[in-house]
């Protein structure tokens, strides 16, 4: 039983993850209708900033993080305003292979400039803490409640404030948010820049727990859509609960099965939940 719990708390750790990437994905899909492939590449980028400042430059850690989150943030804004630019005027297709080839782009620029080798972010934070008969390090615990925290105030303010009425008149339609006096082209860069700097937070953290190599963005970027398609898009909470669902049973895959199967056996149980929820398990009913 408490080997059940651990590895039901290591899930609740990876379902932290991916809820934060899903987040990021949520708000520039929902909101620009861009599919951000590069978005992991990004996220990773942000982590290799941090590893920088924390490994290298020898910055206190907060500071480190926060000039990380701060160039990500820049750096989000830059990627809307150039390879995104017209984005909203472009056929499906065309989006799909510019955040592709951003995707590659970055990964490559990371391998030139870091090489393939892995590296850890040195945040200081493997403590263990005793939750019953729960272990888990102070960074992972960390995680956890950062990730509720995030997403418990991006819900506030999506519903509570203005920007979030905003942002949610310019996901539902563009135009009639024009002609109520909505800056769209500022929706869209605080949209990538917060979802940039949750990116790099997420970066960060992974690279504090695991470790960074260019091409991991690729592996994160997979399981986010991958709680977005489960859930269905525009459910916070199905988010949530999809994302709780993967990294549980990735989890549960890695303890009693084999870490070598853990990525197919959570792409094998979303297909067989489209196969009878093809657009996925908490989308909202569109009546005709």
């Amino acid at each position: 039983m408490n080997e059940l719990l651990q590895q039901l708390a290591n899930g609740l750790v990876m379902s932290s993850l991916y809820l934060l990437l899903a987040l990021g994905l949520s708000l520039v899909f929902g909101v620009l209708h861009i599919p951000h492939f590069a978005f992991g590449s990004v996220a990773v980028l942000g982590g290799y900033f941090g590893l920088v400042f924390i490994n290298r430059m020898g910055f206190p850690i907060w500071i480190s993080i926060l000039l990380a989150i701060a160039i990500s943030t820049a750096a989000g804004i830059l990627l809307e305003r150039l390879p995104y630019k017209n984005a909203n005027e472009l056929p499906p297709l065309n989006i799909f292979i510019i955040s592709l080839g951003l995707m590659t782009f970055l990964n490559n620029t990371m391998q030139l400039i870091f090489g393939p080798d892995q590296f850890q972010v040195k945040l200081d934070a493997g403590g263990m803490i005793k939750l019953g008969p729960v272990m888990l390090t102070e960074l992972r615990l960390i995680l956890i409640l950062t990730a509720i925290s995030i997403t418990v105030a991006t819900a506030v303010i999506l519903k509570k404030s203005k920007l979030g009425t905003a942002i949610r008149a310019v996901a539902e339609n563009r135009e009639a948010a024009l002609l109520m006096g909505i800056s769209i082209k500022g929706i869209s860069a605080f949209v990538f820049g917060f979802a940039s700097a949750v990116g790099a937070l997420v970066g960060i953290l992974y690279g504090g727990l695991y470790s960074l190599v260019p091409t991991r963005g690729n592996d994160l970027i997979f399981f986010g859509f991958a709680a977005l398609v489960l859930a269905g898009m525009g459910n916070l909470m199905g988010t949530i609960i999809s994302c709780l669902i993967i990294g549980i049973f990735q989890s549960l895959t890695i303890g009693y099965i084999s870490s070598h199967y853990s990525t197919v056996a959570v792409f094998v149980m979303i297909i067989l939940v489209l196969v009878f929820k093809p657009m996925g398990l908490f989308a909202k009913e569109v009546r005709r």
